[in-house]
C-alpha cells in the first residue's frame, strides 16, 4: 500500500508545518506533494523532518524562487507539474483554473491544487484540494492523505 501526503498553502506557519510533518510521518506516506504557497525558504526547511520525498509547485505567494529551489534541492517546479507515480499521472498546480483547463485535455489520472484554502474532492476525474495547511483563512488547517492502492482520500485536521 502506498500513500501520498498532500498539502498546500502553509504560508510560513512553522508550527503547523511541524505538525504536518508529524502527520505524514505517522501515516508513513511515501511521497509528499505541496501544491504551493510555502512562501519562504526558512519555512521550507521545516519540511526536512519528513521521512518521504517532497515535491512542490510554486504558488502566487512564493516570492523567493531561487531560495526555495535551493532549500528544496530542486524539487519545486513551475505549475503545472506532471509526475508519474505508481503508473498514474499526477498533475499538480496551485491555481484551480490551470487544473480546469488541463482536465479538459485529460492530461492526468489525478489532479491536485491549492490556492482556495478550501478542501475539496471530485471524482471522474480525481481532483483534490487538501485545504490550507496554515489555517489562517478558514480557521481549520487540513492536509490530505491519498491511498493510491484503493484511491481513497482522508483529510486530516492539523492540531
Amino acid at each position: 500500500m502506498s500513500k501520498i501526503g498532500i498539502v498546500s498553502d502553509t504560508h510560513d506557519h512553522m508550527g503547523n508545518i511541524g505538525k504536518i510533518v508529524e502527520i505524514f510521518n505517522q501515516e508513513k506516506v511515501d511521497l509528499v506533494i505541496h501544491c504551493g504557497d510555502i512562501v519562504s525558504p526558512f519555512a521550507a526547511r521545516h519540511f526536512e523532518g519528513l521521512n518521504a520525498k517532497m515535491v512542490a509547485v510554486y504558488g502566487n505567494n512564493d516570492g523567493e524562487h531561487k531560495g526555495l529551489f535551493m532549500t528544496l534541492e530542486g524539487n519545486i517546479f513551475a505549475e503545472p507539474y506532471i509526475l508519474e507515480y505508481e503508473g498514474k499521472k499526477i498533475c499538480v498546480a496551485h491555481h484551480p483554473f490551470i487544473i480546469e483547463k488541463l482536465k479538459e485535455k485529460n492530461v492526468a489520472d489525478i489532479y491536485l491544487f491549492g490556492h482556495t484554502h478550501i478542501k475539496s474532492i471530485e471524482n471522474n476525474p480525481f481532483v483534490i484540494n487538501p485545504g490550507e495547511g496554515c489555517g489562517y483563512l478558514t480557521g481549520i488547517a487540513t492536509v490530505a492523505v491519498l491511498d493510491t492502492q484503493n484511491m481513497s482520500v482522508d483529510f486530516r485536521v492539523v492540531k
